[in-house]
């Protein structure tokens, strides 16, 4: 008992605040407020009388350390008194991380995992509104001094009570978008639907025909200016019956994306025979006393 009042009392002396010249205190170390507070006397002597441990928290400063109160280690008495030096260096490593986490960032996160002096990971997580250290619940959060900040836990974190963070939920799909019902599908249906075979509709389907028709005429003209040779008109036809009548031959149009109607050549008729530019001589009539002849034309 003398040796753990004297060693107590060592490592609360050589972290008292220190009064300089000045008469400024010095800020107050997360010991000395753990000290102060009265909850965590077990945590205390147990990490000043453990080889290795206390030395190993404060040269990883700053720190965040997760510290069962009196009642918690008073709950498994019987379990920390079985255990052997290494593994109870081993369990109170287990209670610290080295960098600071206050309770608002662990909110904010949601769930954290984190690894310990002790090289296991324990993990923080937001549960039921409460800040939760594996199967641990924080009661007082924000300890905050020098060399880090400190989170009072109802529990002793125990080897193999670490849970992975749960992972996050997956993303809702999306449903299709819907046609509007009702009156936005009577405008669908009712004016479009008028619109587009009746209305102006209508219109575009006379616009087609007119365009079918020009389209038509067009094809017609066109094919006959530039799809196909120029027809050649008719020969006359000789009326000496030697020579066979022979029509001029037309080249059929050429194939074209538009059906033009053929249509059957126009056969000009024979050009009369041609009438020489000097008459015959009337013949003369004889002269027949009291008769007069007139002559007729074309006679």
């Amino acid at each position: 008992t003398m040796k753990f009042l004297f060693a107590l009392f060592f490592a609360a002396a050589a972290i008292a605040p220190v009064t300089a010249d000045t008469g400024k205190v010095e800020p107050k170390t997360i010991i000395d407020l753990a000290a102060e507070d009265g909850k965590y006397g077990t945590l205390l002597s147990a990490v000043t009388n453990t080889p290795g441990v206390l030395d190993a928290v404060v040269a990883s400063f700053p720190v965040t350390i997760f510290g069962p109160t009196d009642a918690a280690f008073a709950a498994i008495a019987d379990t920390v008194a079985g255990l052997d030096e290494a593994t109870l260096a081993s369990v109170l490593a287990g209670h610290v991380v080295e960098g600071v986490f206050t309770a608002q960032m662990v909110i904010d996160a949601g769930c954290v995992e984190l690894m310990t002096l002790a090289g296991n990971q324990i993990r923080v997580m937001v549960k039921d509104g409460m800040v939760m250290v594996n199967d641990s619940t924080v009661i007082q959060p924000d300890i905050i001094g020098e060399g880090g900040v400190i989170h009072g836990i109802d529990t002793v974190i125990l080897p193999g009570t670490f849970m992975p963070c749960p992972a996050p939920p997956a993303p809702a799909p999306v449903a299709a978008p819907t046609m509007p019902t009702g009156k936005g599908s009577k405008k669908m249906s009712g004016k479009g639907s008028k619109k587009m075979s009746s209305g102006k509709g209508g219109k575009g389907s006379k616009g087609e025909g007119k365009e079918s028709k020009k389209t038509g005429k067009g094809g017609g003209k066109g094919s006959k200016k530039t799809g196909s040779t120029p027809a050649v008109p008719a020969m006359p036809v000789s009326t000496t019956p030697d020579i066979p009548v022979v029509a001029a031959p037309v080249a059929p149009p050429p194939v074209a994306a538009v059906v033009v109607p053929v249509v059957a050549p126009i056969v000009t008729p024979p050009a009369p025979a041609p009438v020489s530019s000097n008459p015959a001589p009337t013949p003369a009539l004889p002269d027949i006393p009291g008769v007069i002849i007139v002559p007729v034309p074309g006679a």
